[in-house]
């Protein structure tokens, strides 16, 4: 079931607004704990991982402690942990941990960077956003590239400065694990620039079926504008089409005599003759105008006012 916010939810008919006002401060209440319990334990977490970080078998044994000593799963603690350290780095996201779910805001913060900044501005300014939106944000093909190419630059950092830790270390155990670290770091770098390269590649065909889509799709909703039309005309009735070309008609008269008046405003200021035939053809069309208009009034049902 997909949740909503306490305002947004729909309560019982019968419960007055005071009775509704308490159930929405209740509920955000409830949320404010949970949230910020989440993020406490996520800064525990962050508390330990960074207590033990120089210690080669964290991983091994950091996973097991959490699973037999925890009410909550590895993986979830995990995700707590990426966010409390997170907020670390940007303490405006401190707020959205009480308004939004950890789920939502994990997801949002693996976003890359543009698509990241634009889900945590839209987050902020309290917008209803599921999971499923942001999970469908991280699959179009621009943002899978910006996010391999993020990856890459991650490991090519953290291969930096594992050089540079191999190169002032005395140790030799030290030694040794920071060597098998960059060997791992090496083959994650390749993979993940295979990763970037296919990245590519997708953008690449996609920008020119896109190009060729456009084409198409423009064609398309010309054809599709056109059969709404026709569609729509073949289920009026006779005298709903009546009414809608005479309005049309006087959408297009009154075009037509804004342009006339147009003209002769600006001939008339470029030259103070407008020739005595221009005037005589614009005077003949005027008095075809009056005598249809003449006729049209003649066929109009009389009133039982008088003029």
């Amino acid at each position: 079931m997909n949740k909503v916010a306490p305002n947004a939810w729909e309560p019982p008919e019968h419960l007055s607004l005071t009775e509704r006002d308490f159930l929405v401060d209740r509920a955000e209440t409830i949320n404010g704990i949970i949230a910020k319990s989440y993020l406490e334990v996520g800064q525990v977490l962050l508390q330990v991982k960074r207590k033990f970080k120089r210690d080669p078998d964290l991983d091994g044994w950091f996973c097991r402690w959490i699973e037999e000593t925890l009410p909550i799963g590895r993986v979830k603690c995990q995700t707590l942990a990426i966010i409390a350290e997170k907020v670390e780095e940007d303490r405006s996201l401190k707020d959205l941990t009480e308004n939004v779910g950890y789920t939502a805001l994990y997801q949002a913060l693996l976003l890359p960077g543009s698509a990241r900044e634009d889900m945590l501005e839209m987050l902020k300014a309290g917008e209803t956003i599921t999971q499923r939106d942001i999970r469908e944000v991280g699959k179009q093909p621009e943002f899978i590239l910006e996010a391999a190419q993020e990856t890459v630059d991650e490991l090519q950092m953290r291969l930096l400065d594992i050089e540079i830790e191999l190169t002032t270390s005395s140790s030799e155990r030290e030694k040794y694990d920071l060597k098998n670290r960059r060997s791992d770091t090496k083959q994650r770098l390749k993979r993940s620039l295979g990763k970037l390269r296919e990245a590519e590649q997708q953008v690449d065909e996609l920008e020119k079926i896109r190009s060729t889509q456009e084409v198409i799709l423009n064609t398309l909703q010309k054809q599709l504008k056109q059969k709404d039309v026709l569609i729509e005309n073949m289920s009026l009735d006779p005298e709903q089409k009546r009414k809608r070309a005479l309005a049309q008609t006087v959408v297009d008269a009154t075009k037509g005599l804004d342009l006339l008046l147009s003209s002769i405003d600006r001939y008339g200021t470029d030259k103070p003759e407008l020739g005595i035939e221009a005037i005589s053809t614009i005077e003949r069309k005027m008095d075809e105008v009056k005598s249809k208009l003449l006729e049209h009034y003649a066929d109009l049902p009389k009133t039982g006012g008088s003029s």
